[in-house]
């Protein structure tokens, strides 16, 4: 990311790789610019997939998972 932090797909691949290991708030940031930067269907729905952790229903729990 450091060498070109401009690449979607190298942001695509760290998000996917971030949702796999559980570090579901940074996988949707990664995501989200990968989405920003190319709108592929592919990175939308892997984003979609990916649960969104801030989210709170509203009794006030966690919706995330």
């Amino acid at each position: 990311m450091e060498l070109e932090p401009t690449n979607d797909y190298a942001h695509f691949g760290l998000g996917l790789t971030l949702a796999r290991v559980g570090e579901r708030a940074r996988a949707r940031g990664h995501l989200k610019l990968a989405v920003a930067m190319r709108p592929l269907d592919e990175y939308q729905e892997a984003l979609a997939a990916v649960p969104d952790v801030t989210a709170v229903d509203t009794s006030g729990t966690d919706v995330g998972g």
